[in-house]
């Protein structure tokens, strides 16, 4: 029975590593989507930092009266080829697309950086509802080489907004933009999850900031999926969930 238990906790542990690096889910989306993903216990006693959480009080007692207003984006090409992404940015709960920009507005965030920019729902969003002064987007693959889009050659005309094709998690691509990246008021994390590139971007960004006197507002998207939940976990500095009104998988 002890050899048993050995290799049944040898097992489990295994497979929680795989699930650290790898998630697992059946995207059926809109409502239907499933994940397996991991608890981890906060190994921290104290306080969540008294500023942080009177801004936590501020964004839900605000959320309503500023998602009345919310202007939320629509496909711009591609719809039939996957309907139903049409209808996440109109969830006022379980999608943070109308959370975003209260909180650009609530942290008065003008310089904006989002890593992952995918289909563009949320630069979209962000344009929309927003007035800032500039919103650089980065990903690894342009926004018009998807199958369907937010994202038009017009926003990029009409909004202080531009693409840099880099991945941030190499050291020296890293470096090539950290000015812009120390400059920004609000980063917006929204990667590909697996892990490895949040670890390394992250160590990168905090090393920055940690060397300058600049403070950082950085908003990260599905902590809850397996592969984020060490990442969340690692993250030793101030922060909350909203989870309430942002998206369903934290």
């Amino acid at each position: 029975m002890k050899y048993l238990k050995i290799i049944a906790q040898s097992l489990l542990s295994s497979f929680f590593k795989r699930l650290d690096h790898k998630r697992y889910s059946i995207s059926n989306f809109y409502g239907s989507s499933r994940e397996i993903t991991t608890i981890y216990e906060d190994s921290s006693s104290s306080l969540c930092s008294k500023t942080l959480l009177q801004y936590t009080s501020l964004i839900y007692s605000r959320y309503f009266e500023f998602a009345s207003s919310y202007v939320p984006p629509s496909l711009t090409k591609g719809f039939d080829n996957d309907p139903g992404w049409n209808l996440y940015p109109h969830k006022l709960t379980g999608e943070h697309y109308a959370l975003l920009p209260l909180l650009i507005d609530i942290f008065k965030a003008k310089n904006i950086c989002e890593i992952g920019t995918f289909h563009g729902a949320s630069s979209k969003s962000m344009l929309l509802n927003c007035t800032l002064s500039s919103l650089t987007t980065f990903d690894i693959q342009s926004w018009d080489s998807f199958d369907f889009s937010f994202l038009s050659d017009s926003d990029f005309r009409n909004y202080p907004f531009h693409q840099i094709l880099s991945d941030l998690s190499d050291k020296s691509e890293f470096n090539k933009y950290s000015c812009s990246l120390l400059s920004a008021d609000l980063i917006f994390l929204d990667a590909p999850k697996n892990y490895f590139f949040e670890r390394d971007f992250l160590s990168l960004l905090f090393d920055l900031y940690n060397k300058s006197d600049s403070k950082l507002v950085i908003v990260l998207d599905d902590i809850r999926v397996s592969t984020m939940r060490r990442i969340w976990r690692s993250i030793n500095h101030p922060k909350i969930t909203l989870d309430l009104i942002g998206h369903w998988s934290g």
